[in-house]
């Protein structure tokens, strides 16, 4: 062999032997998915966020690292025989081995933990908290192809890698049936489902989606959805549980958005901060009614502020779940055990939250009020005045006392200065010769006092006087009895100063209730007929919604954590930001200040988790399981995803491509390959996929309580398409409804509202709507992330006597028997309405023979045709027993699901 052939021979055995020697290389060890597990479970209960047993913790890498409190290395990195770790989860003395009172480790875990430290201890980034990027498909066959829908690429790469095969497509009826509940809640038109079935392409299935996401209906389906996050109702919550007076006009713009397709980025600044916006209108300002979801206790004898920052936590918790899918509550009380938060995190972010102007007060201002056309124009007279009279700052201030009564001090702002003095929940009460102290006014440049007020009696006198009640009179005069807000002129004092207020009155009945007052510049005192429009615009009676509303500079509020988590015993002060953690990712060191800056911070691109929050949302709903099955949790003791490709591109796309707009993401989803197929389960997929983890068949799922009702409403006629308007009250059980301290009635609505959409259902927390609590629905106290399915016998009693049902199958079957001779063609046609498909043999034959033993039962008198069919529909044994056959298709699995 000559030196050249030689040389290449050596040389290639040498290459060879490289690769096979760098091959039987062990990977290095994965912190989040080989060490941070293992952690989590056996060490992080005493070594994390709660307890940092014996000086040491394993949260963050620099506490992991430093010295325990006998001064020596828990974890050296790369010298596993100098770490405490080792020594003691090897110990032979089971007073000294960890974990500590629990079975030793593994010879395979402590070689896991033995190997990471030699490789040098490496913490990593949880995979939720690295944002998504942009996906490389050229290890995804078919991904890139123009015909190819993406998902169902990345799927079936899925698929081939466990072993699976896909299902073929659902048979036509039941794929548009199963597309139109999930996108509009609603049963598809017949002749959708015709249409499909006589020409199955790509083409009329996508023609049919475009037509259902355009529909009215898809933004009230969707609504339901999201007010379960936004924890909706009508009611206050707690004991009295009273009504929340127009909230609705919350509800109704969450369908509008959805039916526009508000970019989802702008959904969340509206509903987060549309009042920090500039010049914000009554739909931006509606819009933060998200937040005035909360409950509010309106039980005499409670502390206002402890239930304010119940609130205020309540709001805390409710954006990380809905938009970052973090379980960021454990934090008010210590640092997360698992996640990388600190307590102070919790603090900084609640201080964002905690300068808004509510309290937790019957009345619940701030609210917008909403004017009708003629106070309209007065208001646009004002502004128009205001764009050429007053500063910009002025101005503002201004119309935002118009709209929302702000800024103002509440009575419980100011400081109580007599013990003899009446108290009420929400406002001060001031008898003969008591009086009232307001500490610390600055009247720089402002010399008028509003002060809404409830005076009993005629012929009081209120006095004003400066610092001190034998002080200077600011002010004294008769006021005229009455419940409004009033205006008392004081001379200019360019400085702070205590206003005390007295009242007088011999009447021993006469009585000045004080609500809130406002220190503002006499506006209009050259202008009295613009002066005169602006109290009639205060004090006009109109509807109004509560809503957030930043308080001023000079009323902000200071923000303390709690130790422990206790309001009660506040600890350091500090300021605004969101948790440390986040900002550490980019290196940011800019502070997040307000909630608008927040919700540009969860908007960003960059933001790990917001844009896959909502996707993974969005598929739950659609396959009944989320790509991450945990959804409230993201962080590191929640499930990983099921298929992190295929979740980060979404994300990526929803963005990017579909520029946050759901319906684009909807339409992406539901005409993939994915989710037109059959649901019908093989021996194959029920041994390997048993839960659908990897889509290897169609979703079957059950309908929410919402689409069970709206269906059989929509298929026996009676289903009102009337949108919006105050919550309506549908049959439900007498005496169901009870109520402390509250003498509300469910009164049954009259005409089509007894038949809306049960997103229009009014929805009181302590006592919901019946099949809503028995179908798995929240009561809305909270932020409900996801909606478990539960199979109980009170579901079978309750759709098979439900009242709305049996009033639905008795219309269903009175339309029927008008259209249809025999009564075969009758079960038939009913059969289709519903599932749209035709009963077999055996079924018919079953149904055949209930109604011929219903009938028997109605024509012989041995059940009574008056009790069971409404006297409006002309009650017959023909009728009666055509309706209960209606009703056992109502309760057919196939009519239960979709």
């Amino acid at each position: 062999m000559n030196c050249k052939l030689r040389f290449i021979f050596n040389s290639s055995v040498l290459i060879i032997l490289g690769v096979m020697l760098f091959a039987c290389q062990p990977e290095k060890i994965d912190f989040n998915t080989q060490i941070k597990p293992l952690l989590n479970k056996n060490c992080m209960a005493c070594h994390g966020g709660v307890k940092q047993s014996g000086g040491f913790s394993l949260l963050f890498r620099e506490e992991a690292l430093d010295t325990t409190n006998n001064g020596i290395y828990a974890i050296v990195p790369g010298f596993p025989d100098q770490s405490e770790l080792i020594r003691r989860i090897t110990h032979h003395d089971p007073e000294f081995r960890m974990p500590y009172g629990k079975d030793p480790l593994t010879d395979e875990q402590i070689e896991l933990l033995t190997q990471w430290i030699k490789e040098g201890a490496e913490w990593g980034t949880h995979w939720a908290y690295i944002p998504p990027s942009r996906t490389d498909f050229s290890s995804v066959p078919d991904a890139s192809k123009k015909d190819v829908n993406p998902i169902d690429a990345i799927i079936y790469q899925k698929h081939k890698e466990l072993g699976l095969n896909a299902s073929l497509e659902q048979r036509p009826e039941q794929l548009i049936r199963r597309l139109s509940f999930d996108i509009t809640g609603l049963p598809p038109k017949p002749e959708w489902v015709e249409l499909y079935r006589e020409n199955p392409t790509t083409s009329t299935y996508n023609s049919i989606v475009m037509e259902l996401l355009s529909s009215n209906d898809y933004g009230e389906k969707w609504a339901s959805w999201w007010l379960d996050l936004a924890r909706y109702a009508d009611s206050k919550g707690y004991e009295a549980d009273r009504q929340r007076t127009y909230i609705w006009h919350y509800r109704d713009w969450v369908i509008k958005a959805f039916n526009k397709d508000m970019p989802f980025d702008q959904f969340t600044t509206e509903q987060l901060a549309g009042d920090l916006l500039d010049n914000p209108n009554d739909d931006q300002l509606i819009a933060t009614a998200f937040h005035r979801n909360t409950m509010t206790n309106d039980e005499g004898g409670t502390d206002n502020e402890e239930f304010r920052i119940a609130a205020v936590i309540d709001r805390v918790n409710t954006t990380m779940t809905t938009w970052q899918s973090t379980t960021f509550g454990c934090v008010q009380c210590h640092s997360h055990p698992y996640d990388p938060f600190k307590q102070q995190d919790y603090y900084k972010f609640l201080a964002l939250f905690n300068n808004t102007a509510d309290y937790d007060l019957m009345d619940e201002y701030p609210r917008v009020s909403l004017f009708d056309t003629v106070a309209e124009m007065k208001f646009t007279n004002i502004k128009n005045w205001a764009n050429n009279s007053l500063s910009e700052k002025d101005k503002l201030s201004l119309l935002k006392m118009i709209k929302v009564k702000e800024p103002k001090l509440y009575s419980v702002d100011v400081h109580q200065y007599k013990d003899e003095k009446l108290q009420t929940v929400d406002r001060q009460a001031l008898r003969f010769e008591e009086q009232w102290q307001i500490k610390n006014v600055n009247l720089s440049s402002k010399k008028e006092l509003l002060i809404k007020c409830n005076i009993w009696k005629p012929n009081t006198i209120i006095t004003i006087r400066n610092n001190g009640f034998n002080g200077e009179i600011l002010f004294s005069g008769k006021i005229e009895q009455s419940n409004s807000i009033k205006s008392f002129s004081l001379p200019m004092i360019e400085k702070t100063v205590d206003l005390y207020v007295t009242m007088s009155n011999r009447d021993p009945g006469g009585y000045f209730f004080i609500d809130w007052v406002s220190i503002q510049p006499d506006y209009f005192i050259h202008d009295s007929k613009l002066k005169q429009t602006y109290f009639e615009l205060l004090n006009g009676s109109f509807e109004s919604v509560a809503v957030m509303s930043e308080k001023e500079e000079e009323y902000k509020r200071a923000t303390h954590e709690f130790i422990r988590g206790n309001f009660s015993t506040p600890g350091a002060k500090t300021s605004s930001d969101i948790p440390a953690y986040f900002k550490s990712l980019n290196n940011s060191t800019s502070t997040v200040s307000n909630r608008l800056e927040l919700a540009n911070w969860l908007n960003d691109e960059n933001n790990p988790l917001t844009s896959r929050t909502l996707v993974n949302r969005l598929w739950e709903q659609l396959f009944g399981l989320g790509i991450v099955p945990t959804m409230e949790d993201f962080g590191t003791q929640g499930e990983p995803p099921s298929n992190q490709l295929l979740l980060d591109w979404l994300s990526v796309q929803f963005i990017s491509a579909d520029h946050w707009s759901i319906k684009k993401l909807v339409y992406r989803i539901v005409t993939s390959n994915t989710y037109k197929q059959t649901s019908e389960i093989s021996v194959e997929h029920r041994k390997n996929d048993p839960q659908n983890t990897y889509l290897s068949y169609g979703p079957r799922l059950r309908l929410t309580h919402e689409e069970i009702r709206d269906q059989l409403l929509s298929a026996s006629g009676l289903l009102s398409k009337k949108m919006y308007g105050p919550s309506v009250m549908p049959h439900q059980p007498d005496g169901f409804w009870q109520s402390v301290y509250n003498d509300q009635k469910w009164v049954l609505s009259e005409g089509e509202d007894r038949y809306r959409r049960a997103i229009y259902t009014y929805f009181k927390r302590t006592n919901p709507y019946p099949n809503n609590t028995i179908f798995d629905g929240p009561t809305r106290d909270v932020c409900s992330a996801f909606r478990i399915n539960t199979n109980t016998p009170l579901q079978a009693l309750a759709s098979l006597n439900d009242p709305v049902g049996l009033i639905a199958a008795q219309y269903l079957a009175v339309n029927v028997l008008e259209d249809h001779q025999t009564v075969s063609e009758q079960i038939q046609t009913i059969y289709y309405r519903l599932l749209y498909d035709f009963p077999n043999e055996d079924e018919l034959k079953s149904l055949m023979s209930i109604y011929e033993a219903s009938y028997e039962e109605f024509s012989s008198g041995r059940a009574d045709l008056s009790v069971f069919i409404l006297p409006e529909l002309k009650p017959n044994a023909d009728l009666a027993a055509l309706s209960v056959v209606t009703n056992v298709i109502f309760n057919l699995d196939a009519t239960l699901m979709k």
